[in-house]
């Protein structure tokens, strides 16, 4: 790994979002063990806000110097895990696809399995969806793929009505053009288009 310094806060964030990976280097005598489990007991994706770093060093009754310290290491054993490949420290044993559609002021969205991840601009027709939005097709807008410990996440956004390759070529124009001005342009022409993300 690179000698590169991060933020305590998104190494934090890093550390609590891998359990799994975290959990194969605990109880094997690391310095760390007390930060990392504690780190661990964080819910990542959850509405908690994470406590400060001052808090869990005060918790722990370590020094800012020895915190930061630890944060690389921790970050610097999981990376390596990763990168081992005779014996891969990331395996993904898990497959959803979350299926959403954002549109005409409702929102939809369901968790399941497909056997295969659609295209985008395929056709898709979903029956249970008729009710909301007075029809069942609709095509892949977009599909966006996360990895996370152990399991990959696809997410499948739906638009109602039959793809138009046109309209599909201008908003891609649309988003290359915010993208170009900013991150912040481009965030907010992702919130304009699928609704507020946030």
């Amino acid at each position: 790994m690179d000698k590169m310094k991060y933020s305590s806060r998104a190494l934090k964030i890093a550390i609590s979002r891998m359990p799994i990976l975290s959990k194969k280097i605990t109880g094997i005598g690391k310095p760390y063990e007390k930060l990392l489990l504690e780190i661990l007991k964080l819910d990542a994706d959850g509405n908690e806000p994470f406590p400060t770093d001052k808090a869990i060093m005060q918790n722990l009754d370590i020094k800012p110097v020895l915190y930061r310290k630890w944060m690389h290491q921790i970050y610097a054993d999981l990376v390596e895990m990763l990168e081992d490949e005779h014996n891969p420290g990331l395996v993904v044993n898990k497959l959803e696809h979350h299926i959403s559609c954002n549109e005409q002021d409702k929102k939809f969205y369901f968790v399941t399995t497909l056997p295969e991840t659609p295209r985008v601009g395929s056709s898709f027709y979903v029956d249970f969806f008729y009710p909301v939005y007075w029809g069942d097709h609709f095509y892949v807008d977009n599909v966006w793929y996360r990895l996370q410990d152990g399991k990959m996440i696809v997410v499948i956004y739906l638009r109602t009505n039959f793809c138009n390759e046109y309209v599909k070529f201008k908003e891609e124009q649309e988003e290359y053009e915010a993208w170009k001005k900013g991150s912040y342009y481009w965030w907010e022409w992702i919130k304009k288009k699928n609704g507020d993300l946030s």
